[in-house]
């Protein structure tokens, strides 16, 4: 699987139900090779093999790129197949909307142990997520 976004937040971003990036609560959770990714999955409660999150910090959205600080998830236990799941935290897994999948990317380590840091792209074009697509 390649980097993806999830469609059915694309779709509740052209309707009543948006995800204000800049001002919700927007995570980044770790996953095990445990999950395989689904356009149908829509909420937290979709996703398997949750190794841990964090709260993203430092958000912005610049020319129509997504980013924020790189993140530092602690905790995460030995896992091969590390995917990073971004999401709006309502903090309800069953209304906390999927937004982006990565499992390719410049940080994701494949077997970390203990604080695992995400380190976002910091190429201009890129960044997190261009909102023009990826």
């Amino acid at each position: 699987m390649a980097n993806a976004a999830y469609n059915l937040w694309l779709e509740a971003q052209a309707s009543s139900a948006p995800v204000a990036f800049l001002t919700d609560t927007i995570k980044a959770a770790i996953l095990s090779s445990a999950y395989t990714f689904s356009q149908a999955h829509q909420y937290l409660s979709d996703l398997t093999g949750v190794l841990g999150s964090v709260t993203l910090t430092g958000k912005s959205c610049t020319n129509g790129v997504l980013d924020a600080d790189d993140a530092v998830v602690t905790g995460v236990l030995a896992s091969p197949g590390h995917i990073v799941v971004v999401y709006k935290d309502t903090g309800v897994a069953g209304t906390s909307q999927l937004m982006l999948y990565f499992d390719q990317g410049t940080g994701f380590d494949q077997s970390p142990t203990g604080d695992t840091t995400i380190i976002w792209p910091n190429d201009a074009n890129v960044k997190i997520f261009p909102l023009g697509g990826m």
